[in-house]
C-alpha cells in the first residue's frame, strides 16, 4: 500500500488494491482481530515483542523502551 501511494501513475491499479485491501480489513475485523497498538516508547515486554537489535542510549528513561517499529503486528 505504501509503494502504490508514492506512485501516482498507478490510480487504476491503486484502486483495485485498496478495495481489496477494505474488504481485508473489514472481514478481520468483523472476526475480532484487530491490529496491535503501536508500543514505541513503552517498556520492551517479552510476551508481546520481539527484538532484532539493541541501541544503546545515553538516556536513561529509554533504557529497556522499544525505540522503533519494524513491523505492525
Amino acid at each position: 500500500m505504501k509503494f502504490i501511494d508514492q506512485n501516482a501513475e498507478m490510480n487504476d491499479f491503486q484502486q483495485g488494491v485498496s478495495l481489496i485491501y477494505q474488504k481485508l480489513q473489514t472481514t478481520l475485523n468483523q472476526k475480532g482481530l484487530k491490529p496491535i497498538e503501536s508500543s514505541i516508547g513503552k517498556d520492551f515486554d517479552l510476551d508481546l515483542h520481539e527484538s532484532i537489535s539493541q541501541v544503546p542510549t545515553e538516556d536513561k528513561k529509554m533504557k529497556g523502551k522499544v525505540i522503533d517499529e519494524v513491523e505492525k503486528g
